[in-house]
Order: structure tokens, then sequence, then C-alpha cells
């Protein structure tokens, strides 16, 4: 009985020592929500709004880097640049849904149709 105690113990240690020697080597990553929420006081205007649908167009990513999905980087006190990610969402939808629902708290209404603008005045 001793012996499947210890067996046990020892298979429950080597698995805890796994786990951390894995978490030790995976990449540092900070994970940030993209989710904007103003405040109530900014949000309230006395002034009606017009009653017509309004068309918020997908934001559209023009920035000039290799990876999309990255926001920026921090870095660490000994110096390692640690790269800030958003967190289950892909920027442009983040931008647009924002942008959206502002609209929506502030008395409008946005239109459910989120066409993708081509960066052109004349569109």
């Amino acid at each position: 009985m001793f012996a499947k105690l210890t067996v046990l113990f020892s298979k429950t240690i080597f698995l805890a020592l796994l786990l951390l020697g894995l978490q030790a080597c995976s990449p540092a990553l900070y994970h940030v929500t993209l989710k904007y929420e103003p405040s109530e006081e900014f949000l309230k205007s006395e002034e009606t709004k017009p009653d017509f649908l309004l068309t918020v167009a997908m934001f559209r990513d023009i920035r000039q880097t290799n990876d999309k999905l990255q926001l920026g980087t921090v870095t660490s006190m000994n110096g390692d640049m640690i790269p800030i990610l958003p967190k289950n969402v892909k920027i442009p939808n983040a931008v647009t849904m924002n942008v959206r629902e502002y609209f929506l708290k502030s008395g409008y209404r946005p239109s459910n149709n989120v066409p993708i603008w081509d960066l052109r005045e004349d569109s």
C-alpha cells in the first residue's frame, strides 16, 4: 500500500513539474479586450437624433506591418519585446463594432449591414 502511494505521489509531482516547465517555455503575450464602454455622461444628449439608418463601414487596417493581429509591444524589465494581441476578435471587426455600438448608444439607428469600404471618398 505504501508503495502505491509513493508511486502515485511521484507521478503527481512529475506531472506538476512537467506542466510548470511547459508554462515556462510558452511565449509571453499580453491579450487585451478592445471593447469600448463610453461613460453615460458622454452619451447623453438633449438634441433629437435624425430618424434614418446609419451605415458603419468595415474598418480597413492599412498599417504597414507584417502581423496585422498585433496591436503593439511591451518591453519587459530585461528588454524582451512582448507582443500585445487583441482578445477574441480581429482588429477591424472590433473597431467597426465599437463605432456601431457608440452610435447605437448615442440614440442613432445603425444598420445591421456592414459593407467593406474601398477608402475612396467618392464611394
